[in-house]
């Protein structure tokens, strides 16, 4: 049913814009119920267009990028069905097409869509969407001068690439030649990808089961488990779906799970129930996963026994289900192997499993996803690229698939697509809380997080703050996390360390505030433990160390580098047995202490200190935009204010080597080479940064100076 769906989309001619246009933005208003008929019309948020139409779209957003704004888009494609549904709800042909002629949305050719600024914010355009009144016609006039520019802007930028608007309502434009196209009831569906895993279930409890398993692979835990229920209830006798429904508690990639709930699922295995042999052998590899023991060391047992039932039910090549064995497996790898130096080996064999995969079927979400996990560091990142291009599009209805691609484009310095990726995956989660009905702290705040530091990179310092402003309204016990992450990295990228106290404040006020400890991370990461306690009190102390550090409070900054190495002294070794996250704190140690000794004057005790910092981080996996500054980075800084101009260089070298196209260190290499006399090496470093900032905000700070650094004389 799910590779049906897909079919059909696909047969209808009909493009994924995010997949074309990925910069503009969607909020698809008939997925929500918030729409002028307060019902959820769409199954999935998904903005479809004719091929030709979306090609003009892009061409309209880039020109409208030019002016520092943008489009949204509020509808696209929709399928007949839908539109029988709006006509009964509103029979009025000025606003609603009858679904007997049919309309141009119905043929993939029109699209609704509003003007935002360089940040998403939505410009005045006089009218809400969807406004029933004559004040949303084109030739309205009672309206303010600031929204007929707008509409103004709008329709001459619609007007170039030959869209035609709508008398009646302003959003609407028709994509020309849409007589062309056939009127489509095909539909927008579940778009999660498509796999194969024949079972005896029922077929409805199949395509229950099968849903299940597209949303596990995606990591979209709680519809998996939701899914797998449902295939209960639709064949009681179906045991696999509750082996997999257990399967739903385990997140091998965030060394996480919830054994309890999961051994409570699996404790309802009913006795009656049927299981193929094969079957048996997917629901003792799961038994075996949530054995007995809760400690660290039991779980690494159990993981490695799952991964040996795995790699036992994928070596059988003539299985149906031989493919699923295998991306389980490779699953099974990461949880056995982890993410830090000694779980190399397992990621590329992981990765190896999941390329093969996705080269005979590249619609299968597990596969992209875990090929972008096993070469998620700057050393691999490259072989994960094509498969980080397709995991959106393969599965959008999943913001984690939207999320997952920029964990390559960060490594590989791709910073606008990156920014995409995260923005998309935003505005999706924000649908799914929408039509979940989930309170705010669900939505995705670690693609929020990665958004506000790709935008610094970009220069977008407004943005950033945005994101910011958006974490901090919705503060609480379990978005903390993301909250000080996000000040940390601002502070950090902007040099604002005045703004520091102030964005502290409401971390200090939640403190005091554990009601829930369970909720220490959201669902992406253990529950409390004494190591996550220690990880999140040495997040506070390097951002008021640092914070210190900036605003003269030596003392304080040094309490706090004391403080960062008691934690680590502090952590079990059963809760850090490779002992990762000591190292961490100590390299968060070793960076305040080298800021506190250069502030004090004493360079070479800062160098020294800065250097260790360096080789320990050089032993730990990179991820992502980091949360501190790189130890190379900030080694370059003080070589570089220290005159040690020849050791600043190969710093600031070795900090882009690992964290491609970052900001402050070409800004930092900029500065020494142009000091070094070097002004051709100056000049095309500025110059390639000065093309990162071309879209960046007109005060964003040291962008004059790197102008004056690309225009040095050659």
């Amino acid at each position: 049913m799910i590779a049906l769906t897909v079919t059909l989309a696909a047969a209808a001619g009909l493009v994924d814009v995010a997949t074309v246009a990925p910069s503009i933005r969607q909020e698809i208003r008939y997925a929500t119920a918030n729409n002028f008929t307060k019902q959820v019309i769409y199954p999935a948020a998904r903005c479809l267009l004719q091929p030709d139409a979306a090609a003009r779209l892009q061409r309209v957003q880039a020109a409208l990028q030019a002016k520092k704004l943008g489009l949204k888009v509020f509808d696209c494609y929709r399928p007949l069905s839908a539109q029988r549904r709006l006509w009964a709800i509103v029979p009025d042909e000025r606003y609603v097409a009858n679904p007997a002629k049919g309309s141009r949305h119905n043929r993939g050719a029109a699209v609704d869509l509003t003007l935002v600024d360089a940040d998403g914010r939505e410009l005045d355009l006089g009218t809400p969407y969807d406004d029933f009144t004559p004040r949303a016609h084109r030739d309205a006039r009672d309206l303010p001068a600031a929204a007929r520019a707008n509409r103004r802007t709008l329709d001459e930028a619609m007007a170039a690439e030959g869209f035609v608007g709508l008398p009646t309502e302003w959003w609407h434009f028709d994509a020309p030649g849409w007589e062309k196209h056939p009127i489509s009831d095909a539909p927008l569906g579940a778009t999660l990808g498509r796999l194969t895993f024949p079972t005896s279930a029922t077929p409805e409890a199949q395509a229950e089961f099968e849903r299940g398993l597209l949303l596990l692979h995606s990591f979209i835990y709680e519809e998996a488990r939701e899914a797998f229920a449902e295939a209960q209830r639709r064949d009681p006798g179906f045991l696999l779906a509750w082996a997999f429904e257990a399967l739903a508690y385990s997140y091998p990639v965030w060394g996480g799970e919830d054994r309890d709930e999961a051994r409570a699922v699996l404790a309802k295995l009913p006795k009656e129930g049927r299981a193929t042999p094969r079957e048996r052998a997917w629901i003792d590899a799961v038994r075996a996963l949530f054995s007995d023991g809760a400690t660290k060391a039991n779980r690494v047992a159990r993981n490695a026994a799952f991964e040996r039932a795995m790699a036992a039910l994928a070596a059988d090549a003539t299985a149906a289900d031989v493919d699923e064995a295998r991306a389980f497996h490779a699953l099974a790898l990461f949880g056995k192997g982890g993410f830090g130096p000694r779980g190399l080996g397992d990621r590329m064999r992981a990765g190896a499993i999941a390329l093969d995969i996705y080269s005979r079927n590249p619609n299968h979400p597990g596969a992209a996803h875990y090929v972008i996990h096993a070469f998620d560091d700057p050393d691999h990142a490259i072989l994960a690229l094509p498969a980080a291009r397709r995991y959106a599009e393969i599965a959008p209805e999943a913001f984690h698939a939207r999320h997952m691609p920029s964990h390559i484009f960060v490594h590989l310095g791709m910073w606008a697509e990156a920014l995409a990726a995260n923005e998309s995956s935003w505005a999706a989660s924000e649908a799914w809380i929408a039509r979940r009905k989930r309170p705010r702290d669900r939505r995705d705040y670690h693609s929020l997080s990665w958004l506000l530091a790709v935008a610094l990179e970009l220069g977008k310092g407004a943005r950033a703050d945005a994101a910011l402003t958006t974490v901090r309204e919705a503060l609480s016990w379990p978005t903390r996390w993301a909250y000080l992450e996000m000040a940390h990295k601002l502070l950090v990228e902007t040099d604002r360390w005045d703004r520091g106290d102030a964005l502290l404040a409401p971390v200090v006020a939640t403190l005091s505030d554990s009601s829930d400890p369970s909720l220490a991370k959201p669902e992406c990461h253990p529950k409390k433990t004494a190591a996550g306690e220690a990880d999140w009190a040495a997040m506070v102390a390097a951002t008021r160390g640092t914070i210190d550090v900036h605003r003269g409070r030596l003392d304080d900054a040094a309490a706090r580098a004391r403080e960062l190495g008691e934690l680590a002294a502090r952590i079990p070794k059963s809760d850090d047995p490779e002992g990762e996250l000591r190292d961490a704190l100590e390299i968060a140690r070793l960076l305040l202490d080298g800021q506190v000794q250069a502030a004090r004057g004493r360079g070479d005790e800062a160098v020294a200190a800065l250097e260790r910092a360096v080789a320990l981080e050089a032993q730990q996996p990179e991820s992502g935009p980091p949360f501190a500054y790189p130890a190379a980075e900030l080694l370059g800084d003080v070589l570089a204010k220290l005159g040690r101009l020849d050791a600043a260089a190969a710093a600031y070298e070795r900090a882009l080597a690992r964290h491609a196209n970052r900001a402050r260190s070409l800004l930092g290499l900029a500065r020494v080479e142009s000091r070094r006399g070097r002004t051709e090496a100056a000049r095309a470093v500025a110059t390639r940064l000065l093309a990162q900032w071309s879209g960046a905000d007109a005060g964003w700070p040291a962008l004059a100076e790197v102008r004056r650094l690309a225009r040095l004389a050659r």
